[in-house]
Parts: structure tokens; sequence; C-alpha cells
């Protein structure tokens, strides 16, 4: 059972990896939108391969959390509209290009993984969650995962070393967090 089960899903892989880059340029022609200029947008074309791309690295647990390798590092779409890929294990940039299924696709090396920031995301919200009243005794204004930087920011309303200092003793003290000042209060409604 576990063998046809896995030979299912070679197969399948076989077969999402085998469409080529072009060929997925004919189907976003159809479903893509206009942009300024006429031409089709290089953005959906990003998105969409990335976003097959997290589909085919990531397992749903019970729980229906997603968990990605421990090499993933996230995603993100360039100034140039190029997808990239980030990677803790750059041993597998070629493996990377291949699941992504083009060409285009930018591997660069990072030193955090997805997993782990998201881990570190998820003891913030936890935390803040358990505390009320911490948000205004920090000054939190957001926070969140910056996969372009590979850290997660924590938006503080005043963001010195003070309250820096706080948010760690209180919050979290990792190395994979940055601090930023936005002094507009974020209301969630």
């Amino acid at each position: 059972m576990k063998n046809s089960r896995f030979g299912c899903f070679v197969c399948l892989v076989g077969l999402l990896g085998g469409v080529s880059c072009e060929a997925r340029k004919e189907r976003v022609k159809v479903q893509g939108e206009m942009n300024q200029e006429g031409g089709r947008d290089k953005v959906y074309e990003a998105v969409f391969v990335l976003d097959r791309f997290k589909k085919m690295i990531s397992v749903t647990c019970v729980s229906e959390e997603v968990i990605y390798p421990r090499y993933y590092g996230g995603t993100y779409i360039n100034d140039a509209g190029k997808p990239v890929i980030l990677t803790t294990d750059t041993t597998k940039r070629e493996l990377i290009r291949k699941l992504a299924g083009c060409d285009e696709v930018v591997v660069l090396p990072c030193a955090i993984s997805y997993r782990y920031l998201k881990d570190v995301d998820d003891k913030i919200k936890s935390c803040l969650g358990d505390r009320p009243g911490l948000i205004e005794k920090v000054g939190i204004n957001t926070f969140g995962i910056l996969t372009d930087k590979n850290c997660v920011d924590v938006s503080l309303v005043c963001c010195t070393p003070e309250k820096v200092e706080l948010f760690k003793s209180l919050v979290v003290d990792d190395p994979c967090i940055t601090f930023s000042e936005n002094v507009s209060r974020v209301v969630l409604q």
C-alpha cells in the first residue's frame, strides 16, 4: 500500500515537473491579466511558479498545519518580477529548480529555514495571545515573517533600545528577530 502511494506520488511529481516553463507560459497567456502596456504580467507567472513549488514540497499534517522541508527558506518575487526561492542548503539548488519547473527561478542561499521563522512567529503570537495588555505595554505595532529579508520583523511604535529589550525579556528573544519603527498604529477590526 505504501509503495503504491509513493509510486503515485512519484508519477504525479514527474508529470507536474514535466510541464515546461513554455507550456506554463502559454497557460498564463490565457489566464493572466493584462498589464498597463498590454502584455502579460510577469508577476502572475512568478506567483504561479512559486505557489506550485510550495505545494510540491509541503506536507499537510492531520492538524492541518503545513510543514516545509528544513532546507526551504521561503519565496518571494524580486524587483525584476522573477520568482526567488531561498534555501539553507545550496546543494539543493538543482533540485529546487527542477521542482519549480522553470528556468527563470532564482535560487538564493539563506541562513534560516522558513520552518524556524514560522516557529518564532508562532511563539510571538502565542505569547501575545496568552498575556492581555502586553501589546500595549511593549508598544508592538505589527510583526511577521519578511521572507525576502529572511527574518521575523517586529514593528514597534517607538523602537528604542529599552523597548527592544522589554520585548526580548517579556515576549521572545531570538537572533532571527529584527526590529523596526512604525509610528502609525495598526488597528485590527
